[in-house]
């Protein structure tokens, strides 16, 4: 993306330097110099652009002042707070001023540490954050009349209802900008890289934490991009318990658009586990196996929790994205909420029963949030149940947290163009001509530029005065709001968009469905940004009872299964018996790729082979925990050629299993912990074809017992410190101690494991270092990225496992010359191929080219031939006949 990113600031400066003001700002990213009084604040304030059809409605739905604790004592518990049933219009007015003054002000950084880190580094960790907790920082700011001025600001305080959480006073742009922050900010930055950290805002990190994930649950995340709440659900289930060699849980994480699930692939790859599928399907078609479905018996479902964070408005992220105001509408919300239901009722299906489903969005309407919930209780008919999240047992959500409960009635507005018409169209009004389309755009454009151009005061009046519903009818009805009582006033054109669920439930239903449980939390209470869960447990299957099988169905299933073990051993007595002379098995290929057929139309994993097993096994020594040699069932490879093999915990592989047994498969985008690569190097001799990759290596290493070496804190900080100051460079071994030295010789050539000596009994996957052993064990270098030496650096510090060791110059520069030799050879013979091939594909092209514009004997096809067309077609048809006097010349 580099490239546009170039384009777009080279377009940037051609439209600066010719005065246009339109174009855009330069990349926050960029290296430029930080400004001493840069006050995003400020900057953001210019650009933003309020909304007063959004006042407008959510004064007239009562949001303001809804659920307002009447005592504000944030230290109590959620269960044992008391809530306003009945606000005082002067209570509504001053939280609407709370709820307008902090929308306009950038949206709080926060972070959340991994809560899979050891608490030995956890502690570590926590004394370099309070360097920035807790000790004020004086930034320089232009004030408001265009002067010089200071604030005092905190960069990091813990939230007390998030484990290993902080918010920060100021916004990210601040952070990135600020010098005062550089430290802070560089800090983060790769502390994210690393896996140890996670930016997440406030109220995303309030989801799982309901969900009451545990380590041993199967998790469905069915809307998971861009993968913050699945990062978090995938901490826990990630560990292992002792005795065990693998999680007992996984997290299947899915979203509908491929370009995004890929992200969320490169976001969950920090947290290094193989817990971890991910999906693409549309959430309300995400496939559930026959062997999940209800039985009859009371069992149905495949997921012990479902997160179902729908798409939706998103007029909760106003801080963080101004441009909401300029297109806010009320017919967005009600046209969204029948997607929502279809994808929450797919996760209610989809999750066993007795589990729990969490319902989520960012938004603040009713239409997408209570609803929503209402018409999933309904449509369940008891089969489902509000739950209070004060009585979880895994709750963390306790003192200082401030959520609001559920509203239980609201007033259905409409603001689309039919709804306008409807309205304001009279009986005996006259048709002025125009086309439906023609006023649906005049419509649009006075409704764009209406808020592109709503600045200033508000034109509501803001007194107990003007709390009055004349006032309220008035003010909506300026900016097209109009109100249907019932689903019986929607005409019949607008019905298709309009469901009766967006209405409010019956006082019949209010008293059962227990809409009050729901959390509402606005951005006004704990200076976050506007959000909506609910929590709702499975009592009953809700699907069709699935058909048995007859006697005739399921005797000729078991003859085809047995029919399929028969061909499988006919298989193997192929492989021993095609055994070639050296000892090596020639395997039928044709009959393999019919094996896995499967895994190649669902976008899987081919099943690794004995062939290519049994080496990495030999070589590395890798046995189970009870000793014997590690199954190859759960080892795949990503393509045929098998370039990298990842490995797959026992639960993930019994759910693809059952996933290939059905017709509605699963499309996996990833899934897995990819633990081996193929040597680059072809025609290196070392006993084994693939080397450890470092993504992996913190679960295989327990595994491991051999290659596995012991580096004291010097040899460890040398290895790390070479490796970082000259990336790719090989380490003269003669910088390492003696014992070490002898150690490597001994070894022999290939991949091998460098382990923290004084770490090696504590579970801290990031203090391995996988390594190359050259030949003769003179020289080695290691196979990681510079970002995770970094990090491996950072954790030996915290750990006071790090040693300031100065290298060896010469040794060091003379590795450093060698490789830049090599690079630069490698270069100039990769510039050269690239040549040639070039210079091929041009010749061939040019041929195609001549040979499509040139019939035989060189006759064009179309208008007169060239004199070198004619040549050419001579010289062809001599060659070709041996006879020149007979090649037409002729056009």
């Amino acid at each position: 993306m580099g490239g546009f990113k170039n384009k777009n600031r080279k377009k940037a400066a051609r439209k600066a330097a010719a005065g246009d003001m339109s174009a855009p700002r330069p990349d926050a990213r960029d290296s430029q110099p930080r400004k001493a009084g840069y006050n995003a604040s400020a900057a953001y304030d210019k650009a933003l652009l309020k909304s007063d059809p959004m006042v407008a409605f959510y004064s007239s739905q009562g949001v303001f002042g809804h659920g307002l604790p009447s005592e504000r004592d944030e230290a109590r518990p959620l269960a044992r707070r008391s809530y306003s049933t009945s606000p005082t219009p002067g209570e509504r007015i001053e939280d609407r001023r709370r709820f307008l003054a902090h929308v306009v002000k950038p949206l709080n950084a926060s972070f959340r540490v991994t809560a899979n880190a050891p608490p030995e580094f956890y502690d570590a960790f926590s004394k370099r954050i309070a360097e920035f907790t807790g000790a004020p920082i004086e930034l320089a700011v232009d004030l408001p009349d265009g002067s010089a001025g200071t604030t005092t600001v905190q960069p990091a305080r813990a939230l007390p209802f998030i484990a290993r959480a902080y918010q920060l006073d100021v916004d990210r742009k601040t952070i990135r900008k600020h010098p005062s922050l550089d430290a802070f900010h560089k800090f983060l930055v790769l502390h994210t890289e690393i896996g140890d950290v996670t930016r997440q805002e406030t109220v995303s990190m309030v989801p799982p934490a309901c969900l009451d994930v545990r380590a041993e649950h199967a998790v469905l995340d069915m809307c998971a991009a861009p993968g913050s709440k699945t990062t978090q659900m995938l901490e826990v289930v990630s560990r292992v318990a002792p005795g065990s060699a693998e999680p007992a849980g996984f997290v299947v994480a899915n979203d509908v658009d491929m370009r995004r699930a890929c992200m969320l692939v490169h976001q969950c790859k920090r947290i290094n586990s193989c817990a971890l599928l991910v999906t693409n399907h549309p959430g309300q078609e995400f496939p559930m196996p026959s062997k999940y479905r209800n039985d009859g018996e009371g069992r149905e479902g495949m997921f012990d929790r479902v997160l179902c964070d729908v798409p939706c408005t998103g007029d909760g992220t106003v801080r963080k994205n101004p441009t909401v105001f300029k297109t806010w509408c009320a017919s967005q919300q009600i046209n969204i909420h029948h997607l929502q239901v279809q994808i929450a009722m797919r996760g209610v299906r989809l999750c066993k029963v007795g589990g729990l489903v969490c319902y989520s969005t960012c938004s603040m309407s009713p239409y997408e949030n209570e609803a929503s919930v209402a018409a999933l209780l309904r449509q369940c008919n008891g089969a489902l149940e509000v739950v209070d999240v004060n009585t979880l047992e895994g709750n963390v959500l306790g003192k200082g947290f401030v959520g609001r409960p559920g509203m239980t009635a609201w007033r259905v507005f409409d603001d689309r163009f039919a709804t306008v018409q409807h309205f304001t169209k009279g009986a005996g009004e006259e048709d002025d001509g125009k086309k439906t389309s023609e006023k649906k755009k005049e419509f649009k454009k006075a409704f764009l530029d209406k808020n592109r151009t709503n600045k200033g005061p508000p034109e509501y009046d803001d007194t107990e005065e003007g709390w009055t519903e004349e006032k309220h009818k008035e003010f909506r009805e300026a900016n097209n709001l109009f109100e249907y009582k019932s689903y019986d006033e929607v005409p019949s054109g607008i019905r298709g968009n309009m469901k009766p669920s967006v209405f409010p439930p019956t006082p019949e239903e209010v008293e059962k469905f227990n809409l009050h449980r729901c959390l509402r939390i606005l951005p006004q209470d704990q200076d976050t940004g506007g959000f909506f869960v609910t929590v709702l447990r499975k009592l009953a299957p809700i699907g069709s009872v699935k058909k048995k099988p007859t006697a005739e169905q399921a005797a000729a299933h078991e003859a085809a299964a047995a029919a399929a073990a028969e061909e499988e051993a006919a298989d193997s007595e192929d492989e021993l018996a095609n055994e070639g002379a050296g000892g090596q098995t020639v395997v039928n290929t044709q009959k393999l790729n019919a094996k896995n057929n499967q895994f190649k139309q669902n976008q899987q994993f081919v099943p690794c082979t004995e062939e290519m097993f049994k080496p990495i096994v030999d070589f590395y020594g890798i046995q189970a925990p009870d000793g014997r040699p590690y199954s190859r069932d759960q080892f795949f490879g990503r393509t045929e050629t098998v370039k990298s093999i990842s490995f797959l915990p026992r639960t993930l592989c019994d759910l693809m299993e059952a996933d290939l047994s059905d017709k509605r498969r699963m499309k996996v985008v990833h899934s897995g912990l990819q633990v081996f690569d193929r040597n680059t190097k072809t025609k290196l001799n070392v006993g084994c074809d693939y080397r450890l990759s470092f993504e992996g290596i913190g679960m295989l290493k327990p595994y491991m017992t051999k290659r596995v070496i012991m580096f004291n804190k010097t040899d460890m900080s040398v290895s790390v410190k070479h490796s970082s100051a000259a990336p790719g460079a090989q380490i003269d071994n003669r910088q390492f101690s003696e014992p070490l030295q002898a150690q490597l010789k001994e070894l022999g050539q290939g991949c091998f494991l460098a382990v923290a000596e004084d770490a090696k009994d504590r579970p801290w996957e990031k203090l391995l270092v996988v390594m190359w052993c050259n030949h003769m064990g003179l020289s080695s270098h290691a196979l990681v990225y510079k970002t995770d030496l970094e990090g491996i650096e950072s954790k030996l510090r915290a750990a006071s496992l790090w040693e300031d060791v100065e290298l060896n110059k010469e040794l060091f520069d003379a590795k450093v010359k060698e490789h830049d030799e090599k690079k630069a050879e490698n270069k100039k013979n990769m510039d050269e191929r690239t040549k040639i091939e070039r210079e091929a594909k041009a010749a061939e092209e040019a041929e195609k080219k001549d040979m499509a514009a040139y019939g035989p004997g060189g006759v064009k096809r179309e208008g007169e031939a060239t004199e070198e067309g004619v040549e050419g077609g001579a010289k062809k048809r001599s060659r070709k006949d041996d006879d020149p006097e007979d090649v037409i010349t002729s056009a």
